[in-house]
Formats: C-alpha cells, structure tokens, sequence
C-alpha cells in the first residue's frame, strides 16, 4: 500500500458538500461579532465613542481596547522562532535582547497597520452587527507611516513602535566574515543581485472563521475553528484568554487551505471566546474575503543583496550580502529569515560565506511563514545569481552548476552556515529534470517561436528544503473488534489528504482495509498532543509515530494470538492482517485478536481492554528535501505577455507514500510559485502605508488556463535522518518556482539585453524592460 497512487478517500465527502469547514459550524443562541478595522496604516487613538453602536437594534455590546485590558485579556503568544534544534540560532551581534512587539488583540493604543481591529460589536444578527460597526466613532490622529522593507531600517524611518529604538527588532550576523572576505579578495569573478522578494498572502479557498461557547458553571471555553493543528491553538487561546489550558477545549473539522497563514492562532479566535463570555452566549465571527486581504498574515517580503565569487574556472568561492525581513506591524515570526538564511548556498559547493539578516516592523500587515517560509526566496537569489555570473562571466549555465553541485560522495554535506544535508544525488535529479524537459530540444523550438514573433526561453532552477517544525508528535492507535482502526493524531490535514496518506501507513503495516481507517486528529477533547501541518513535518512525524503504535500493537497482538492458538508468543507471524502460527494452518485476524483483548479475563493488565498503543516522539533531526525543475516560456515582445509553455519537475521524497497525492502537492506548489514570479503582490502605498491590492480586482491570482499540463517525476533516495528513509513533498513545488520561472522569462528577452526582471514580472514591466526602460530610482538608501 506505501506507494500506491490511491484515489483520496476524504474527496467524495468533500466534493459532495458534506464536507464541514468552520463557517459550517452554528451554535444554538450564538451572537456574531464584526471588527471595527482601522481605515489608517498608523494613528494614535485619541477616543473610540461607543453610544451610537450600542443604540442599534440587536447590539449586545461594543468592546474596545480598553475593555480588553480591563478584563486582564493577553497579547496574542507569538513564538517567532522554529523551535526546531537543527536550526541556526539569529542573536543581536550586539548582544542586546530581541525587540518583540506585543500583538493584542484589539489595538489599546495605536493602530499599526490598515485593518487592525480596533473595537468588536457584538449583536444577535450579522447586519446587526455591521450596522452597529458602522456607527462605531473612532478619534484618530493619524501619524506617519513606513510600509516599505529597507525604508523601514533607515534610521530617520517613521517609528512603529515608541518604545523601541528603531525599526530594526533583529540584526544578526551568520557564517565566517573573515574566510569569506579572503574569497572575494582572490576571485576572478563576483556576480551582484540586489532584489526585493515581494510580499504576497495565501488567500486560502476558505476564509477564517471561528465560534465559541462559553459554560459559566463549569468555566470551559469550546472553539470551533480551522487551523493547521487544534492543541496548539488549545494553548495559545488559554494564554490569551490567562485561563488553565484544562479548561478550553478546540476543534477543528474540516480545513480549506492553509499555506502557512493559518500555522498558528489569531485575534479574532481570543476575541470571540472573550465575547462568549462577556455576553453568555456563543459568539461567530467570518471572515469576508476583503478583510481578509488586510488582517490575514501575509508572506514573503524579502529585500536581498547577495553576491558569488568565483575562480576563473568557475568554481564557486563565496557567497555574501544581507537580508531584510519584514515583519510588519507585530513581530509574529522571524523563521522565514531563520530557514532562508542559513541555505543561502543551496546545494552547492560553498566553502565560505557571510550574511546580514535583519527583521524590522513596519506600518503592514504581520507576515509569517508562507509555504516552504523564507526557502523560495533564497534560493531565487541563488539560481539568479549563478544565472547571472554566466551570462557576464562567459559561462554555460548548465555546466556551470553541474561544476558546483554537491556530490553524493560528499554526503553528509556541511554548508557554510552549519546546515548538515544528509543526502541527495544533486546531479542526477538535475539531469533528469533537463531530460524531463528536453533541454536539448530547446533550441529548435525557440528558432520556431522566433518565426511567429515570440521570445522564448527556458530556465533551471535546483533547491533544496528545511523540514523542521516542531519537534514532538503523538499518534494512538485503536483496534476495534468491529473492523475498525482509530489513529488520533495531533497533525490536521489542511488539504494533504492525511485520511488516505496515513491510512496507507495503517494498511500497509496492520494489513487492515484502507476503508476501515479512520484519522481523528482535530478535537483536543481527544488529542493530547500534537504540533499541527507546517515546515514538511506532517507526513515525516505521523510517520514515525503511526509506524511505532503498529510495531507496538503487533506485539501485543501476538501475545494475544499465542492464548487463542495455544502457543508461544515465539511461534507467531504476522502477515496480511493475520496472526498465523508457524507450521501449521491455524491463524487469527487482527480484529479477533481485539476482540479476545476484551472477551478474556486472565490476561496481564498491559493486554486487558481494548488493542491500543501509543507513541510519543520528539525528532530532533532535519530532513532536506530536494530537486530541480526546467521552465519554458514565451513573450509577446510587443505586448510584453508571458505565457509558460513547459514546465517540468522533478523532486525527491526519499520514500513516496502515495506518488499520486504528491504530485498534486507539486502541481499545487507550482501554481503559487508560478503565481508570485509573474502576478500575485501585496501593494502598499509609499508614504500612506494604504494596501491599494485589497481585493481580487487588484490581486492577481493564477487560474488553471496560465498553465500548460506539468511534466513530473519522484525520485526516491533515502533520507538518512528519517527511520523509514522518507522527506516531505508539500512545498517542493513552490521552492525553485520563483526562480525558475524568472531565469526562463530573462533568457527570453536575452537579445534585449535584459539582464533581470523582478518579480512580479508582469506585461508592462516586460514591455519596459524590453525598451530599456529602467525601473524608477529606489526613493530608499541601499540595503546595506
């Protein structure tokens, strides 16, 4: 059953509309809450009048900041750094604390960014509501505002939070200054990037939405809302709300999308059970899409500049440069900074480097990790750069990456920055995806393009991935007489097909009917413990855990099986579900087994009640997935149009569990890479701090027809660090897409002499690029 291409078992439920998302969820009496969002990137609040609001028909109440200290609510419990042992820990090279700005729930004192909630109105009806939103009167006295990443650092930048020094909250240094500096001294080349990743959000298919219910006599809060894993929003939600964890309960169901923004608690999630207890009774709060385009965590946002230094064969000597995150108004998380930083090489050859990593706040929305966080970025920055240092140093950029790829005799690999890769064939997953995507062909079809008035062009692009996350999994396997196994498990499938992947886990080593699993992973009534879906760590740690609890329950089984066969637990195997007693004919299911477990009255207590057993692990160790992928696109030079032609992939799982599910998670990932490469980008105003892209009028999607049918491949070397050799697929798509894409549309216009197109490389940046038009100059200092 471990890599078989089965159909997802959950599809049909969901298809069929019996599917039940969060907004699903209603509650017998519940009020609905509306935000009263801020309309300026940064003001000071003067005086919020309530009176009005509180006269329309149906409104219960109109809490503001001030309320919520009164009632002793907390700030939303940021952890802005992976927890995860394997990472490189970023430190103030001066020593000097973290700045960590406190994210409460309703803004007391300030608004910080546009959309940042600075009262709830709570009525009986939502029109109720909104009416009552609308009549909230909120004194403002609007102050200056700093949207733009390196804008930000600068020293006379307009200051987000009083308190601080500076905007910069993080300023730290990796890797060996001095080798490195050594390296460029001697170098026959440097090739130069100055880039800024833009910002982008997830805009999941289904919007946010959360109700709770409030028990006054026995003081338990119960949410029901999505999220990628319902224990950590448990003990986030009891910090927010200063209460014993023991006394909430979450639940999550069925979950559309999640893509990073939904990794960890919101607001609203601590304002509506907050409200469920101001006014006794359940209180429901959705989303609407625009709302959620300036109050959802948002991605990316990344101002690069790197340099490589090579010899004058082309072997890479050193990379260096300096990276800026932007946090946005809250510090809410530094990982994209963290997991981007310390692969800045890639997987390739690098004995030296050195970078600057900073984070610094700003009149925006929050960010926080976006699919594969702070992975995409980087390695753009890397496959521009090698792409660059051949075009002007004379080099073929095939070869020239073939030259530097790290081999697998030099496995396990030590990058610059302390990153241990444990394994990979680099190389030959490269020259799969050129073969994958006729490489060699290319030529022809350019020359045929060129006939018909197109540029065409085609990149290369190879990565590498981080999966870490947090460390501890739980999973409790249940045998049921009745024909049944539960898993619970603590890791929430927001789209992964966890119900079919990890039934296969359950089929493949129990010999059970796939049908007969069943995953319960949402309620932590039930699970105890679990880190959720994000970093590459669901089907890596449910593996784990799941492939333990089965070891366990075979062992227990057999014990069982020896009292009905009549022998020793010695001379019993297991096979296909059956407990066969060596040298004879006689056997048992594993359903009879779980039925003795209960029926028996003189077993030891370890064996006695129902067939269970459990596992608890922490993984301490990284795994590093990998591959490459080849674009093709083409250009309507006079209309400056993009359209991507071919596109293949391939990348490495070390062990596929379900190849058909994983090439979804590619197809998928492509799409958003693809996306922010060509379209998708969060616009703020210079100056006002206004986000002019707050709709899907002015934010550019991907839809189905921008892409022709992908071409990919699995490839399977076995990850060392991983008991049952597998790495993670989720983000392997998104990963090389920015930069793959963006080599392929420069190669197009190469007899243009465009060097670089930043992202997103819509038609008019094309159509100036190719009339030598040069972007405006930056109205900011450098990065540096």
């Amino acid at each position: 059953m471990i890599g078989e291409p089965v159909r997802r078992k959950e599809d049909l439920r969901l298809i069929t509309g019996k599917g039940c998302f969060s907004d699903d969820v209603n509650l017998p009496g519940q009020a609905f809450a509306v935000m009263v969002r801020s309309p300026h990137a940064h003001a000071r609040i003067r005086a919020i009048d309530i009176q009005k609001a509180l006269a329309v028909p149906g409104v219960l109440a109109v809490l503001t900041g001030r309320d919520m200290l009164a009632d002793d609510l907390q700030p939303v419990p940021h952890k802005p750094f992976s927890p995860h042992p394997a990472e490189i820990r970023l430190v103030n090279k001066d020593g000097t604390p973290i700045f960590a700005a406190p994210h409460y729930p309703l803004a007391p004192d300030k608004a910080r960014h546009v959309g940042e909630a600075v009262a709830m109105v709570i009525a009986t009806t939502v029109a109720g509501a909104k009416d009552g939103a609308g009549l909230v009167d909120v004194d403002y006295e609007i102050l200056p505002a700093v949207a733009n990443t390196v804008a930000a650092a600068q020293p006379a930048a307009p200051r987000v939070w009083d308190n601080a020094s500076s905007n910069i909250c993080l300023d730290a240094e990796v890797g060996n200054r001095e080798a490195t500096e050594a390296a460029f001294a001697g170098a026959a080349h440097v090739a130069k990037l100055d880039t800024w990743v833009q910002r982008v959000t997830g805009v999941p298919m289904e919007p946010r939405a959360a109700v709770c219910a409030y028990d006054a006599a026995s003081r338990q809060y119960t949410l029901y809302t999505g999220s990628s894993g319902a224990v950590r929003v448990k003990d986030d939600l009891a910090t927010m709300l200063n209460v014993p964890a023991g006394t909430v309960r979450v639940v999550t169901r069925d979950v559309g999308g999640h893509f990073g923004t939904r990794g960890m608690i919101y607001p609203e999630f601590g304002l509506v059970a907050w409200a469920a207890r101001r006014v006794g009774r359940p209180v429901k709060w959705t989303c609407e899409r625009q709302e959620a385009f300036v109050s959802d965590y948002q991605g990316r946002d990344l101002a690069v500049e790197a340099e490589l230094a090579l010899d004058a064969d082309g072997n890479f000597l050193a990379m260096r440069g300096s990276n800026i995150g932007n946090a946005g108004a809250h510090t809410t998380n530094f990982s994209p900074l963290q997991k981007g930083v310390e692969i800045m090489s890639s997987i390739y050859r690098m004995p030296a480097a050195h970078f600057r990593a900073r984070a610094v706040v700003s009149n925006t929305t929050p960010t926080r990790p976006y699919r594969s966080a702070g992975r995409p970025e980087v390695m753009f920055v890397m496959e521009r750069l090698i792409d660059l240092a051949a075009r002007e140093c004379g080099f073929d950029r095939v070869e020239l990456r073939r030259r530097n790829l790290v081999t697998e005799a030099e496995m396990p690999y030590t990058n610059p920055f302390g990153m241990v890769y444990d394994s990979g064939a680099y190389h030959e997953v490269m020259e799969k995806a050129l073969r994958l995507g006729d490489w060699a062909g290319f030529a022809a079809r350019r020359a045929e393009a060129r006939k018909r008035g197109k540029c065409r062009g085609i990149g290369v692009a190879n990565y590498v991935d981080t999966a870490t996350g947090v460390p501890r999994e739980r999973a409790e396997v249940t045998v049921h007489p009745e024909g049944r196994v539960d898993v619970v498990i603590g890791t929430v499938s927001t789209g992964q097909g966890h119900e079919t992947s990890f039934a296969q886990l359950v089929t493949e080593w129990l010999g059970v009917p796939i049908e007969g699993v069943r995953i319960v992973a949402g309620d932590t009534d039930i699970v105890k413990v679990g880190g959720g879906t994000h970093s590459g760590r669901g089907m890596r740690l449910a593996s784990i855990v799941i492939w333990n609890s089965s070891k366990q329950i075979i062992e227990k089984g057999a014990r069982l099986a020896a009292r009905l066969l009549e022998c020793e637990p010695s001379g019993i195997e297991f096979k296909d579900g059956r407990f066969i007693r060596r040298k004879t004919e006689r056997s048992a299911g594993l359903f009879d087994v779980a039925a003795a477990a209960q029926a028996l009255d003189d077993l030891p207590d370890d064996l006695r009640g129902p067939l269970t057993a459990c596992s608890d692990e922490t993984v301490n160790l990284a795994s590093f997935p990998y591959g490459a992928h080849v674009c093709e696109v083409e250009i309507d030079p006079e209309l400056g149009t993009v359209e991507i032609v071919r596109y293949a992939a391939v990348d490495d799982v070390g062990r596929a569990v379900n190849p058909l599910i994983i090439d979804g998670q590619v197809h998928g990932g492509i799409a958003q890479g693809a996306g922010q490469a060509l379209l998708e980008q969060c616009f703020y105003e210079s100056g006002t701090g206004q986000l002019l892209s707050g709709s899907f009028m002015d934010y550019a999607m991907p839809r189905a027809d921008c892409f022709p049918f992908f071409a990919t491949e699995i490839s399977e070397v076995p990850c060392t660090t991983h008991p049952l050799g597998m790495r993670p697929a989720g983000e392997g798509g998104t990963t090389p897409a920015l930069g793959v894409v963006i080599n392929a549309v420069v190669d197009a216009l190469a007899d243009y002499g465009v060097k670089h197109v930043e992202m997103p490389a819509t038609p008019e940046r094309i159509w100036r690029a190719i009339r030598g038009e040069r972007p405006a100059a930056r109205s900011v200092p450098a990065n540096r």
